[in-house]
């Protein structure tokens, strides 16, 4: 399939691509956050990094961006947070 296209128009797949893991990646962790204040716990951020890592590998998130994202979002909802070691 993508041998018929030329660079730019593979690029510019890639791009679509990787737009569409980051958008489920960051609807996972809004997921976490609901699941998270729904039962008024504390969010485990290493942890959850570490299992979305392993799920979305090429998503071109760092284990550390992942942490601030869940950290980030967790803040927002007002939830406390442990940053730890992936598990």
């Amino acid at each position: 399939m993508f041998d018929a296209l030329n660079s730019e128009e593979k690029s510019a797949d890639y791009r679509m691509a990787v737009g569409i893991v980051e958008t489920l990646l960051l609807e996972e962790i809004e997921r976490i956050i609901a699941e998270a204040k729904k039962a008024n716990d504390v969010v485990r951020a290493g942890y959850h990094a570490g299992q979305l890592l392993r799920v979305y590998p090429q998503a071109g998130f760092t284990h550390s961006r992942i942490i601030n994202e869940i950290t980030a979002a967790a803040a927002m909802a007002k939830l406390p947070v442990e940053i730890s070691r992936v598990e």
